[in-house]
């Protein structure tokens, strides 16, 4: 890849390892940290801690007792049939389902730190877009084509450009201008977790075992000192591959400690030191690529085993409906018939060159307008939803693939909430209740 170089910052403190050292260390945290999780711990731990575990990284790679005990594997829900092609990138997406999951690992879980507990429960209320898998060196080529922006870290390492490899020694702000560029964005921790797991509540999603995760993810013991071609191993559940090890996945959180509440739609702190990458990576011991395990850097961080994957944001289309196959391919209703609807696609719109044009609609299954939205060049613009009674329940609109502004109604036509997003995540908010008293936001 014709691609310039570019160094990266190394860490401050005396003693630390710099990003590349991190990415030949692997990511494990250290056992005797633990039990900080049981007795309470502060938003955002000390630089010193996290050096602290990243120090003995390589010696536990080397010196884990790994678990081989043979599990049953978690049986599969179908695979989601929602699949495109992201036309700007090339990114094969799936769709991604709402729902809910526990977030985090349970004490008993074995190679479990302190950074992923207290689990909680957290509630994804809206199906969203993610990568298939890691966005590639040839994918990300196109970015650097179309931009300014300086090349990776490892451009000029054989063992890391092959076109079909995952993107290695980009920081957090690589992979974010990557993002903005295309329309999309990272996922947030929660939606790194919850597609990864799909379903299931193992420590992959393959099992519990080594063995479940060598059928399904690269590791220290099975794929060498190269990145991997994406996509060799097995899709999860939900058509995801590489969820677990080949190499992090930036993720658009800062570094927080988790909350023990029921959480909907968590972003993390609103500011920070640190951004998470979630994964594990190749050169990780096995419980170093469990779906639970955290680890996090400064944003101008890079190294041979941080990649990314992006997420878009989905229309509230019903389970299973399928994007155009054919360029320019209309989907409509000829009837109202509340029956036709819930049994065929209940929405209606029209693409353009691939990409989404002009207003798109959903119903509701009695025939009730839910969602309406306005594409720009596939990019979502403006959005209104209603209630099933017909009532208001809300309006969006929609700046560089993420919502900037918001506004909600109550059911019975009060004013619920309105407010604005910066750098996907809110920024300002006004809540009221039923009887059009100001109120906390719950969010």
């Amino acid at each position: 890849m014709p691609i310039a170089d570019e160094p990266r910052e190394r860490a401050e403190d005396e003693g630390a390892p710099s990003p590349q050292e991190v990415g030949e260390q692997g990511a494990l945290p250290p056992a005797e940290a633990r039990e900080a999780q049981d007795q309470g711990a502060t938003q955002g731990r000390p630089r010193a801690a996290r050096m602290a575990m990243l120090a003995v990284l390589g010696l536990l790679a080397v010196a884990a007792v790994l678990s081989m005990a043979r599990t049953q594997a978690p049986t599969a829900t179908s695979q989601t049939t929602s699949q495109k092609i992201h036309a700007k990138t090339g990114i094969e997406l799936v769709l991604i389902p709402a729902g809910s999951f526990q977030m985090g690992s349970p004490s008993s879980e074995e190679g479990r730190g302190f950074p992923e507990g207290p689990q909680h429960e957290v509630h994804i209320s809206q199906a969203f877009w993610m990568a298939k898998h890691e966005v590639t060196n040839a994918q990300y080529a196109r970015f650097l084509t179309a931009t300014s922006h300086p090349g990776p870290k490892h451009q000029d390492e054989g063992a890391f450009i092959g076109p079909d490899q995952p993107v290695v020694g980009v920081s957090w702000n690589d992979a974010d201008a990557y993002c903005r560029w295309a329309g999309m964005q990272l996922p947030t921790e929660a939606q790194w977790e919850y597609a990864a797991r799909a379903g299931t509540t193992t420590r992959y999603w393959s099992g519990d075992s080594e063995a479940d995760l060598a059928r399904v993810g690269w590791y220290a013991e099975n794929s060498g000192t190269t990145a991997m071609p994406v996509g060799q191993r097995p899709a999860n559940p939900w058509g995801l591959h590489d969820m677990h090890g080949n190499v992090w996945n930036w993720t658009a959180d800062w570094y927080g400690d988790y909350s023990p509440s029921t959480l909907t739609d968590p972003t993390g702190p609103p500011t920070g030191e640190y951004r998470v990458f979630r994964g594990g990576s190749r050169v990780d011991p096995a419980l170093g690529a469990r779906a639970a395990i955290r680890m996090w850097h400064e944003p101008g961080a890079s190294g041979s085993v941080l990649g990314f994957r992006p997420a878009l944001a989905a229309l509230p289309e019903a389970d299973g409906a399928a994007f155009a196959r054919n360029e320019n391919e209309r989907f409509e209703h000829k009837t109202l018939s509340t029956d036709e609807k819930a049994q065929e696609r209940p929405w209606a719109g029209e693409f353009e060159g691939g990409e989404k044009v002009g207003p798109w609609t959903t119903w509701h299954g009695n025939g009730q307008k839910a969602w309406q939205g306005l594409f720009e060049g596939g990019e979502l613009r403006k959005s209104t939803t209603w209630y099933e009674s017909g009532q208001k329940a809300g309006e969006s609109e929609y700046q560089d693939g993420g919502q900037h502004r918001f506004r909600n109604w109550h059911k019975n036509g009060q004013k619920a909430g309105e407010g604005k997003y910066e750098d996907g995540r809110i920024a300002t908010s006004t809540c009221w209740n039923e009887i059009g008293e100001e109120e906390p936001c719950p969010y």
